[in-house]
């Protein structure tokens, strides 16, 4: 099979968003950056997903599409889902405090996907990327122009979030969620069907970046939380979250003509097992070793300093985890190849 050519600024951008989503998940930042931080860094990966979709690749089978999204995401969805009650199920019982019903509820949570339940939906990003997926190629069919599908996702999404704005509404397998992140991934499509970056400022975007987080966070009541449907502002959201993403796909572009650094090429190709472990698995961990060993005592004054350690643990421990199933996986199948010319 031949090979994907990897493009080097995405993996860079896609290492800073999956640790802005770790280091938001340790709970070491104040509302301030929080909110700065959640205005664009979830948007920042679906536009990124939407500028390596080739929609193109499946127009004549749409059920190999299909098989596709199920290997790469619903299985890996599921698989991490188990991986995460078993790894409750243990700490639950060596708490003493084991209950069944509850892992029951947490069991069906994996299947329906409902927020707001005690599961919580730690996995929610792969099910709303495979959803938005699916819903980007039923468009792309209708519509035939990128343009209108841009329209029409900008449309939808906008409506969708003003609908869900400050509410609890949600909707089973994370739609709702889908279709308010549609126009981050049809606008990341745009991108790459226009080559549009080229024609933008760096500068200028990031100061629209900078003025809509402002003004979203200094006029609106509540915070910026996607999951929780907190988007304060619907406008300026949608603003801060788009240049926010520019901006800092801009500076990776510029990064990679720079210098090639391995280390984030390696963490932006492995933000999937990153993004399924770290919450509840590895996160907890780390913060519980980092306790035990005073280092929590050194950095209490800072906070932020603290959940960066945190977080730079968190990534490297998963990183080593992938890289030794790979190398595992590697020797497996060279035994199995071996054994079947033996027979």
């Amino acid at each position: 099979m031949k090979e994907i050519k990897r493009i080097i600024y995405i993996d860079y951008a896609k290492a800073f968003a999956i640790f802005l989503v770790v280091l938001g998940h340790t709970g070491g930042l104040n509302t301030t950056l929080r909110n700065v931080v959640y205005s664009f860094h979830l948007p920042l990966f679906f536009i990124l997903s939407g500028m390596v979709f080739n929609e193109k690749k499946y127009e004549i089978d749409y059920m190999d599409f299909i098989v596709s999204k199920i290997k790469t995401l619903l299985i890996p969805y599921l698989k991490y889902s188990i991986y995460i009650l078993v790894f409750y199920f243990f700490v639950y019982m060596y708490l003493k405090e084991l209950d069944f019903n509850f892992f029951f509820h947490k069991f069906l949570g994996i299947f329906t996907c409902i927020r707001y339940t005690e599961y919580s939906g730690f996995l929610w990003f792969i099910i709303s990327l495979f959803t938005i997926q699916i819903i980007t190629i039923i468009l792309n069919k209708i519509l035939k122009k990128n343009r209108t599908v841009l329209l029409v996702s900008l449309i939808l999404s906008s409506v969708l979030i003003c609908v869900i704005n400050g509410t609890k509404i949600n909707l089973p397998l994370y739609f709702d969620l889908s279709l308010a992140n549609l126009i981050f991934f049809s606008f990341g499509n745009y991108l790459r069907e226009n080559n549009f970056l080229d024609k933008i400022n760096t500068l200028c975007v990031f100061c629209i970046f900078l003025l809509a987080v402002t003004f979203n966070l200094k006029y609106c009541t509540y915070e910026i939380d996607i999951y929780f449907n907190e988007f304060g502002n619907v406008i300026l959201f949608l603003i801060s979250a788009i240049s926010g993403s520019i901006f800092f796909i801009k500076l990776f572009i510029l990064l990679e003509r720079i210098k090639k650094i391995n280390f984030l090429i390696l963490v932006g190709q492995n933000t999937n097992i990153i993004y399924c472990l770290h919450q509840v698995i590895v996160l907890p961990i780390v913060k519980k070793i980092c306790m035990y060993l005073h280092i929590y005592n050194i950095f209490k004054d800072l906070p932020l300093l603290f959940s960066v350690i945190v977080t730079v643990i968190s990534i490297i421990l998963i990183i080593y985890y992938s890289l030794l199933k790979k190398i595992f996986s590697k020797q497996e199948n060279k035994l199995l190849r071996r054994l079947s010319t033996l027979m």
